[in-house]
Parts: C-alpha cells; structure tokens; sequence
C-alpha cells in the first residue's frame, strides 16, 4: 500500500512538472473559414522559426500547446494562411504554465485580442489599443492591396494610404510612449521607429521626437544590445564604402573564440550576412560551399550571423557550413550598421589588400560565381572608366578604319539576359554623339540570355572617334552608363 502511496505521488509530480513547462495557447476566431491554417513561429531576436501548425476548426478554434524550458518570457508569433488574411503577424509572449487566450470577430490577426497577464503582453495590448482604428484599417487596406489582378495604380493607391496610416500610428506612439515606463516592448517600439528614422531619412517626420525619447533612458538602457542598435540607427557611424579599408571589428565562432578580418590580409574575402530565418541566405549556401572550395587557395569565406546565439547554433548545426561562421553578437547593430546593410544576403568583397572592392544585396542562383569571376578571376580591364553597374566592363576601345570598336564585357549569372538598345551612343566631353553602327555576338533590341558562362565580350561599332580624343562617356540608353572611359 504505502508503495502504490509512494508512486501515485511520483506520478502526480510527474504530471504538475510537466504542465509547468507547458505554454498553452487557446484560440477562437469564428471569423474565419474552416481550414484555414495558422502557424506558429518561435521567436529569437531578428530570426524566427515555425514549430507548430494548426487548423481552424468548424467551431472557428485552433490551440497550440509548447514547452518552455526555464522562467524566462519567450516570444512567440502566429500567423494565418489565405488571401482572406492580412501578411501581418500576432506577437505572443509566453512562460512555463501559463495559458493565454486569442479572440477575433474579424480576419484582422494583426489585432485579434489576447487574454493574458504577462507583462510583456499587457505592454503590447496599450500599444495596439492606442491605434486599434488604425491598425484595422491598415490590415484591410493590406488584403486588397495583394488581391489578384489589381492595377498597378490602384495598389500604389492603397500602399500610399497605408504610409499615411502608419505615419499617424507612429504619431500615436511617440505620444504614448511619453507616458509610459520604459519597459522591454517599449524599447522594441523605440526600436522600429529609430529604423524608420534610419531608412526614410528627412522624409521621416519625427526624429527629433526619436531622440527625445532615447535620451529619457538611462545609462544601462543605453548600453544594452538594443539601446546600442536604437542609437546606431539615429546617428548612424559612417559606412564604409567600394574603396575604403574594410570596417572590422571583434567577431566570434561557436566556441567563443575571437577572429578578425585583418587577420586574413593577403587574400580575398567574400562576407556574407545571414540570418536563419532569411530565406534567400538559407538558399546560397550550397553556393557558398563550392565557392569557398573552388577558391579555398586565394579566398576566404565568411559568414556572418545576426542572430542570437540559440538561433545561430541551431541553424549552423542544420547547415553544416564549412567556412567561417562568425558573430559579432551585436544582432543588426555594430558591423552591420558600418557596412550600411538595409537588407540580407548581403555581401561584401575585399581585396587582399583589404579593401572593399564590391558590395551588394540579394542571391540569384549563380550570381555568387559570377561575381567571383568578375572580382577575383578575370584580369581587371586596362580602361578607365566609372560604371554604373558592376557588372558591366569596357575592356578595350580601338580604333578600325572609319569605326571606332568597344570591346564590352558583361558578367551575368545562367540563365538571365541582357539586352543593348539601338539608341546606345558614346557621348564625348563637347557634348557630340556617336551612335552604335551594329554589333558582334548580340542582336541590338532584343534579349541575350546567358546558358553556360557567367561572362561574354561583345564588340560594338561607332563612328570613328575624332584625332585626339582621350575620353566619352559610353550609354546604354534604356538602363546602364559608363562614365569617364578614359583612353
């Protein structure tokens, strides 16, 4: 008897421990249509990850059930599927044997109401209920912007009403934010719209009001990783552009240890950053992987995460990355602030003298090789000059009896096309034009498509330049310039 006492009473703790781990998340949206699918995603700083999904049920319900492993408040989002819903998110936050509830008469997820008494949450519900009328509206304005079959016009409309919108929200906050304590989601508001004050500039009208606010924290709320990210992004540093030294700083791998840049003069680097939740970095992995390979003898590949440590190591667990993977553990702030990254992938290329010789945004398959034999295979062009794509290179200019030839070489990825208009001319310095005659290789006017290499060089004919000339600007009239081509 007291054996069968014992193990009830092991049993029952068994059963209290686990329902303290466990996060409970109750939803009833009657509003919307059976089957539609909502997804839940676990947030880590800039990355987030889905690990559960559910199902609307006839009786508009769908409940999601996880376990936290320790006292700390973790962030969680929901998402739904469909046209009927607007592409915004419900952030959620929750802790070990709490139970929350999700409610909506509406498809507006972005404001659906949540029943909770954390903290975190009840911050997050003033900020909503400050601009609910708003935050409808801009949800509703969202799902017929990205209807089928809607006019262009009529969509730059709707996303111009939508700027107006949250504009007026941003309004809102800073009012509130004024009254309130400057708790964690305060700080991540005062967060979003010191990015806006970073990205729109002096088309953002409430700097000043940005600053105000940053300055109301304390010295410890400054120095925190997102007072450093709020004050990069409202005196942002100087970034460093093609030309300048590389911006280095210290940057970490998985087991702690320290790493420079500097510490790889003599060769090439190529620098990426990525985050586990960016689906185009996810993708030029397996690229990053040949390149690092293919070139081990005169580059270096870096990988540089902006996520938070779990995030980082799950994802290089999953990835199985060969080259340097890096972290400055400073999220989007430090060197990513330096190096002026607006969005990932975004590379870097630096020259073994440590330079930066190339920088750009986004993966396409290929493009990575391409640009590796733009920078670092072929032999740079002889010719002066000042392009305005980076891909694109006079290599030589010669003179053949009554014409004038351009040899041009274009670097494109497999697979894309390019295309030189009849209208393409060479304008000299006393404003005179010599119109292209015709070409080698490629039609004029129509589309170019690369199969299997990632350059070509094709001749081009103007008339003869006159006796002496030593410099033009060559145009591509419908896209590209090459300014200052000097002979």
């Amino acid at each position: 008897m007291k054996k069968l006492f014992i193990s009830i009473v092991i049993v029952l703790m068994a059963i209290d421990i686990h329902a303290q781990k466990e996060f409970t998340i109750e939803g009833d949206v009657k509003a919307l249509k059976e089957g539609t699918i909502i997804n839940l995603f676990l947030m880590d700083g800039n990355a987030g990850r889905m690990i559960a999904s559910d199902t609307i049920g006839v009786d508009g319900k769908f409940i999601f059930k996880t376990n936290i492993e320790d006292k700390n408040i973790v962030k969680y989002s929901i998402i739904g599927i469909g046209e009927e819903l607007p592409p915004m998110s419900l952030d959620l936050y929750g802790a070990a044997g709490k139970k929350i509830s999700v409610t909506g008469n509406d498809e507006l997820i972005y404001t659906w109401k949540v029943n909770s008494d954390i903290e975190q949450q009840k911050d997050r519900a003033k900020f909503i209920e400050n601009s609910l009328a708003e935050w409808k509206e801009v949800q509703k304005l969202y799902i017929k912007a990205s209807k089928k079959g809607l006019e262009q016009e009529e969509r730059k409309k709707i996303l111009k009403s939508i700027d107006s919108l949250e504009s007026k929200i941003d309004e809102n906050y800073i009012v509130l934010m004024k009254t309130m304590n400057r708790s964690e989601i305060w700080l991540e508001e005062l967060s979003k719209l010191s990015r806006k004050a970073s990205y729109l500039g002096k088309a953002f009208p409430f700097r000043e009001d940005i600053i105000n606010l940053y300055e109301s924290l304390d010295k410890e709320q400054k120095k925190s990783l997102i007072g450093l990210k709020i004050e990069a992004n409202l005196f942002p540093p100087k970034v460093v552009e093609v030309g300048d030294i590389a911006q280095d700083a210290d940057l970490f791998d998985l087991n702690g240890e320290k790493h420079h840049l500097s510490d790889m003069r003599g060769k090439y680097i190529l620098m990426d950053f990525w985050s586990s939740g960016c689906g185009p970095c996810i993708m030029a992995i397996p690229e990053m992987g040949e390149i690092s390979e293919l070139y081990k003898d005169k580059l270096e590949v870096v990988s540089l995460s902006i996520d938070r440590m779990k995030s980082w190591k799950d994802a290089s667990a999953q990835h199985k990355m060969t080259w340097h993977n890096w972290n400055e553990m400073k999220e989007d702030g430090g060197i990513y602030a330096h190096y002026g990254v607006r969005g990932i992938p975004f590379y870097v290329i630096i020259s073994p003298e440590g330079k930066i010789i190339s920088k750009w945004t986004g993966y396409g398959k290929g493009l990575l090789k391409m640009k590796m034999k733009r920078w670092i295979v072929d032999t740079p062009s002889k010719v002066a000059q000042k392009s305005s794509a980076d891909n694109i290179v006079i290599m030589d200019v010669k003179s053949e009896n009554d014409s004038t030839k351009v040899i041009l070489r274009v670097y494109q990825a497999p697979n894309f096309w390019v295309k030189i208009s009849s209208d393409t001319h060479i304008k000299l310095q006393d404003g005179t034009t010599l119109k292209i005659k015709g070409a080698d290789k490629i039609k004029l006017d129509e589309e170019h498509f690369f199969r299997d290499e990632f350059s070509e060089d094709y001749s081009l004919y103007f008339d003869k330049l006159p006796e002496g000339c030593k410099q033009f600007d060559f145009i591509e009239s419908e896209g590209w310039v090459i300014k200052d081509v000097t002979l």
